[in-house]
């Protein structure tokens, strides 16, 4: 048991090191009644959501980034 922790343990250490050093941002954007409307990822890909009158989620719609503009998702119910 011993043997595999020491194995594992700069394997850990390493992996934290990788992921820490990555930083990314996601904006999230929200209308004047404080409901979610936007996620804007790193990458470039932006989720739009819609609401009815009363508040109901009508739609997801997602978009790629502009290098892949030509795909987009779109969930509306």
């Amino acid at each position: 048991m011993t043997q595999f922790i020491s194995i594992l343990k700069p394997l850990i250490f390493m992996t934290g090191l990788l992921i820490s050093s990555a930083s990314y941002a996601i904006d999230y954007v929200y209308d004047d009644l404080n409901r979610l409307i936007q996620v804007i990822y790193f990458t470039g890909e932006i989720i739009h959501y819609t609401y009815d009158a009363t508040g109901n989620l009508l739609s997801v719609i997602q978009t790629e980034s502009q290098s892949n503009a030509d795909a987009s998702l779109d969930t509306t119910q």
